[in-house]
């Protein structure tokens, strides 16, 4: 996968084009909108979408329903909906404006299922997203502690103990780190994934891959 980036001086949206192996993901970001931190493209999101291309074999998408908490600019979704999963994207009314023009930008790659984008906040009812889910994924999700409980919260609202959950992070604050997964870990097996089986470009990014199951 390579990103070739598009600046537009006129617009404070940019974009870029991600080259999957099933064609090219166009995406919108707003790096300008200080409002969130979903309305930029973040290296934990690529290296999520390049692990999930490299081990696409393994995990058989196609039919698969996908959920993404606090999906932001939406690339692992959108990659996983080009591969014939049934995808879910959601974040916060803030950067929905995003989710949607990365949707429209490339529903001509999607088959058989249109990605879909829904407004949810973490830790409120999820029952409207009719869970619980195949894979769960989320990236860059830990950053902040008011916001473990929630998200803790709402993993368990999702999913099973046959769910698969995808968590790619850049540790920026460790101690937040420390107690997500302590918390984390009263509810989930969490085994993170060896560098070995990312995507070779991605060995050196200081980004972790986790997988959970529920216990």
């Amino acid at each position: 996968l390579h990103v070739r980036h598009h600046n537009r001086e006129t617009y404070s949206m940019s974009t870029f084009t991600f080259e999957a192996s099933t064609g090219d993901i166009l995406l919108r970001e707003n790096p300008a909108d200080m409002s969130s931190t979903g309305s930029k493209v973040w290296p934990s999101s690529m290296v999520l979408t390049r692990y999930l291309q490299k081990n696409r074999s393994k995990f058989n998408f196609p039919g698969k329903r996908v959920l993404e908490l606090g999906a932001g600019c939406g690339l692992p979704s959108l990659y996983l909906g080009t591969v014939g999963a049934d995808c879910t994207m959601t974040d916060l009314n803030s950067v929905i404006y995003l989710l949607n023009s990365n949707t429209q930008l490339n529903s001509h790659l999607f088959n058989p299922h249109p990605v879909k984008v829904v407004e949810y906040g973490w830790g409120t009812d999820a029952s409207f997203l009719n869970p619980p889910y195949d894979i769960v994924i989320g990236c860059d999700v830990v950053f902040k502690l008011d916001l473990i409980e929630p998200l803790i919260s709402s993993l368990l609202q999702v999913t099973t103990s046959s769910s698969s959950i995808f968590i790619s992070i850049e540790i920026r604050d460790p101690s937040v780190c420390n107690v997500f997964f302590q918390e984390l870990e009263k509810h989930f097996q969490v085994s993170k994934i060896p560098k070995s089986r990312l995507d070779p470009i991605d060995k050196a990014e200081p980004v972790s891959v986790f997988s959970l199951k529920r216990l």
